[in-house]
């Protein structure tokens, strides 16, 4: 038996004698704690999750736990777990933490910012084809996490990203105020689109859960940065030339994101799995959008011509004098030539300045393409009409517009009559 064999079922005996020991102590937290990481393949169960998460809001019994406050016990209960040498107990451990991320008290999510290297590099798992798939992932799914951690320490604690109340926070901000929030959304984004998915992975309900977390994740934060660029892109004109070259490249930035996030979106849509969270469709960012970005910063960078003239430097055109003729009253025409100002009863004076277009989510990510409207079209399907039935055993809703006799109630023209004999011009004599 391997070395990392032996300490994985001592790790499943020391987990079973926790459990024991919880339940005649009636310790409730270390029994979620183990039973929502436990050895057992398969995603954390509810109950002990939402246990946690309102222990992490004090509804519990117990306000210290072995000198810590409850919600640093779970935090660095949970640490421990991450360092075993199986890899279902870290999978489990790890969507833990990210349920906790998302659903828990600011108290348990400050403490869990507060740690340092929480997802540090995983231990050594046995080698076998399943288990290479399964730890490629989690090393994934961890660099995620980092990211988001970190993010939400710089963005704060009472900050949270999963709250609706941050998408109005972010709304109110300007564009001086929203540039290290949306640099902080996208660095979660881009940890998103390194992501891989894979069949071979997701063959379990643990891994399918935390697939699900990370679309569900995906879709908000795609959310927050398109509604975000939108608003920055309206206002460009008016930035600062460092300002503009800023969100240039934060531009560049995002579109690459989207591209990454799309990716991992199709991946999902095109597997064999069914996900219970919708997966959308992303259109990618119009790349007319970027060029008319990259123009304008570039015009803003040209310098200010002066155009020199001779009356710059003092060299004037001698005019010669003219003689003196009468002065005649100068009499305005009564007729005009006719112009659309004329005839509207406006001038070209009064008229006030055009508006600049505001640029909507559609423009920013481009038109639907025909094959996509053309799938959403309702076709008729004529596939269940058997040629060898005859006519009088289709009803006729059944028949395409395009059939002659589709309007047809009976299988015969309504001109014709039973009763009016069929005269044949040849042999009417």
């Amino acid at each position: 038996m391997k070395n990392s064999d032996v300490k994985v079922s001592s790790g499943y005996f020391r987990e079973k004698a926790t459990i024991g020991l919880s339940i005649l102590t009636g310790n409730q937290i270390d029994k979620a704690l183990m039973k929502s990481t436990s050895h057992m393949l398969k995603a954390p169960k509810e109950k002990y999750v939402q246990l946690l998460l309102s222990a992490s809001y004090n509804h519990c019994y117990e306000i210290k736990k072995n000198g810590l406050s409850v919600s640093k016990y779970i935090v660095r209960t949970l640490i421990k777990r991450l360092q075993t040498y199986n890899w279902v107990v870290v999978m489990k451990t790890v969507v833990v933490f990210h349920r906790l991320l998302s659903d828990g008290s600011d108290k348990i999510v400050q403490d869990i910012c507060d740690e340092k290297n929480i997802f540090s590099p995983l231990k050594r798992f046995s080698d076998t084809y399943i288990v290479t798939f399964q730890r490629y992932f989690i090393e994934q799914y961890m660099g995620y996490l980092e990211e988001r951690r970190i993010s939400q320490k710089f963005i704060g604690v009472s900050r949270r990203i999963a709250t609706p109340s941050f998408e109005e926070y972010i709304g109110s901000l300007n564009v001086e105020l929203l540039f290290p929030i949306f640099e902080s959304l996208l660095t979660i984004l881009e940890a998103l689109g390194n992501i891989k998915y894979s069949d071979q992975i997701v063959n379990n309900f643990c891994t399918m859960v935390a697939f699900e977390a990370l679309v569900k994740d995906g879709k908000l934060i795609f959310k927050l940065l398109s509604t975000s660029m939108v608003f920055v892109l309206n206002g460009f004109e008016e930035f600062t030339v460092s300002l503009k070259k800023t969100w240039l490249n934060i531009y560049i930035r995002f579109t690459r994101a989207i591209g990454g996030l799309k990716n991992f979106f199709d991946s999902i849509t095109k597997s064999s799995r069914v996900f219970t969270e919708e997966v959308p469709i992303l259109r990618l960012p119009s790349e007319k959008v970027l060029r008319d970005l990259q123009l304008n910063v570039f015009e803003s960078t040209m310098p200010d011509v002066e155009i020199c003239t001779l009356e710059g430097i003092d060299i004037h055109k001698e005019v010669k004098p003219q003689p003196e003729r009468g002065i005649f009253p100068v009499v305005k025409s009564q007729q005009q030539t006719a112009s659309p100002e004329n005839i509207n009863g406006t001038s070209t004076e009064s008229k006030s300045p055009l508006q600049k277009p505001i640029i909507s989510m559609d423009e920013l990510f481009g038109p639907i393409t025909s094959a996509i409207a053309q799938t959403s079209e309702r076709q008729s399907d004529i596939n269940h009409i058997d040629p060898y039935f005859s006519l009088g055993e289709i009803p006729a809703n059944e028949f395409p517009t395009e059939f002659p006799g589709a309007g047809w109630s009976s299988g015969v023209p309504t001109e014709w009559s039973p009763l009016t004999p069929i005269i044949d011009p040849v042999y009417n004599w």
